[in-house]
């Protein structure tokens, strides 16, 4: 059994988002598509873009149609009102924070910029728990890289072999694994408490 010291969590889709579920559900429905590979999608880098401010909504929803097979049959009016009734908040997970932080040393790898980073600082109280944030903005490199991990690793002088990684893109979780990180795919609360809990 290896011995964890370090957790590596991603922001987006973790600690921080919006209800996916019912987003996610609707347009797997639409296009007829599972529900993990369009959450891929409708969450993965063309979201982080909106995210960080680099791209309006109505080019997500565009880049989106454009990245989904079958995004011609999405409407934007109605993704919309479904997207606007979802607000970002804390996710379960952050409730842990706590208590992990007594015994582990907690980070984040986000792409993501330092800026965004900044103003998220000022809503929310979770980064009191993490000792570094790791940004793709300052390592130069963007999840799945391994540019970005390696960065992150020499940043935070972590071991691979003693350090865990927590995202929702099985992409990213993949790399990670690769490099030797105990990983788990974030699906839902259940999943992942389980998955600490058997430190």
């Amino acid at each position: 059994m290896v011995e964890i010291k370090t957790i590596f969590f991603d922001l987006f889709g973790v600690l921080l988002g919006i209800d996916q579920s019912t987003i996610i559900h609707y347009v797997a429905q639409k296009i007829d598509l599972p529900y993990l590979q369009t959450k891929d999608i409708v969450m993965g880098e063309i979201f982080m873009r909106l995210e960080r401010g680099e791209i309006g909504f109505k080019q997500y929803f565009q880049d989106l149609q454009s990245a989904l097979p079958g995004g011609e049959k999405l409407n934007y009016d109605e993704f919309q009102l479904r997207w606007t009734s979802n607000n970002i908040d804390e996710l379960p997970a952050v409730q842990c924070l706590p208590k992990l932080k007594e015994n582990y040393i907690l980070h984040i790898i986000s792409n993501t910029s330092e800026a965004h980073i900044y103003s998220l600082k000022k809503q929310f109280k979770l980064f009191s728990n993490f000792e570094k944030i790791i940004t793709s903005e300052a390592a130069n490199s963007s999840k799945p890289s391994l540019e970005i991990f390696n960065y992150a690793l020499n940043k935070t002088d972590s071991a691979v072999g003693t350090s865990a990684f927590i995202d929702d893109m099985g992409s990213n979780v993949n790399i990670a694994k690769k490099i030797g990180f105990t990983t788990h795919h974030y699906n839902d609360y259940e999943g992942f408490d389980s998955f600490i809990s058997s430190f």
